[in-house]
């Protein structure tokens, strides 16, 4: 071969390569240059159309909590959560290498450090299960593949009382977004996922060429203990290291002669509605706590509803110094569900506050209070 033939081939070569890179993109059903989808994803009118930061202020997320975005691209989700979520935490999840480079260019810039990028298969998203709060879906579900069983690991991965936030372009020719066969109708989407132990709680009206719904586990699936892992298994995730104590042991110790100091790290509306017999109400987000003089081998029970705030006022006391401090597994919900006692000014009654309907679903529906 001469020296001018071997150029030539060296040249086709190299070109037949870089259009080969610029073909691939790991999300087989995203457009094949990757370079322009990520400008594309990040047009000023589809970011107007999606308006992410109303919709985090209409799901009124807390800043602490642990959100999925799956799909996320160059984060035109992503960062408006990172910026919402002061205290908490976002997985920003995508398929394509090249879409999380972007992302990490953005969040350099910004000098955010409440993200973790992850590089997804296209079964599993990678994230730890029962420990996400909020899990987003946005111009996202149709690019999954065998849906339903997808949707059963992102059942897993939500932590008890997660949510599913579905925006998905609208059904039908529109002047944006995707074909229309390349679309989902509703009837098919919502199959897909009520199969999977889903339950639509919420839908708003707030896009033009957008579904915006929030997805939950349905009741069957809550009632039979799927979905998610234990309660305990999921705060012991964020409050590693707190000690616990069941139900009846405490009931145990509520009996002997030195009972323990029983505290409630609920709200004042919570504690007024009902408690456990001899608790005494502590703010839960105080920072420090005047608990009086202690014996030391008194010990210290901590509840809340489910147990979570509880957990945080534990880890406190325990960094103050207080070494029997205890959360109760379940919190006063179990207490109630199991038929133990809870009061109201001395007196026994069947009824408990149950927080929201996020969280009430692990209170028996016969006492929540107002039934």
């Amino acid at each position: 071969m001469t020296r001018t033939r071997l150029l030539v081939f060296v040249a086709l070569l190299a070109a037949a390569c870089a259009s080969r890179d610029v073909a691939e993109n790991r999300d087989r059903h995203g457009p094949p240059d990757v370079d322009r989808y990520i400008e594309m994803l990040q047009r000023d009118e589809r970011v107007r159309e999606l308006d992410p930061e109303g919709v985090i202020r209409r799901l009124s997320i807390e800043p602490s909590a642990v959100v999925a975005d799956l799909g996320a691209g160059p984060g035109v989700f992503t960062l408006p959560l990172s910026r919402h979520l002061s205290q908490g935490l976002v997985y920003a999840v995508d398929v394509e290498p090249r879409q999380l480079d972007a992302l990490r260019e953005r969040l350099r810039a910004e000098g955010r450090d409440n993200v973790v990028p992850v590089l997804a298969s296209y079964g599993d998203p990678h994230l730890p299960p029962g420990g996400v709060d909020w899990i987003f879906l946005v111009d996202t579900y149709h690019h999954l593949e065998e849906r339903v069983a997808y949707l059963r690991t992102l059942r897993e991965d939500l932590a008890p009382g997660g949510r599913l936030v579905i925006l998905e372009y609208l059904p039908g020719e529109l002047p944006v977004g995707p074909p229309a066969a390349h679309k989902l109708s509703h009837e098919q989407r919502f199959g897909e996922l009520r199969a999977a132990g889903f339950e639509q709680l919420e839908r708003f009206d707030m896009h033009r060429y957008h579904d915006f719904e929030v997805w939950g586990m349905s009741e069957e699936v809550t009632s039979r203990g799927g979905g998610a892992v234990s309660l305990r298994r999921w705060i012991s995730l964020r409050f590693p290291g707190v000690d616990w104590v069941d139900t009846g042991r405490l009931a145990d110790w509520l009996a002997a002669p030195a009972p323990p100091l029983l505290l409630d790290a609920r709200s004042p509306g919570e504690f007024e509605v009902s408690r456990l017999p001899g608790a005494r109400r502590v703010d839960p987000d105080a920072r420090e706590y005047d608990l009086g003089a202690i014996p030391a081998e008194r010990p210290i029970v901590v509840y809340c509803s489910v147990g979570y705030r509880s957990a945080a006022v534990a880890r406190r006391l325990e960094r103050a110094g207080h070494d029997r401090v205890y959360n109760l597994e379940g919190g006063i919900f179990a207490w109630a569900n199991q038929g133990r006692p809870v009061q109201r000014e001395g007196l026994r009654v069947y009824e408990v506050h149950p927080y929201d309907r996020r969280w009430g679903r692990f209170l028996s529906a016969n006492l929540h209070s107002g039934s």
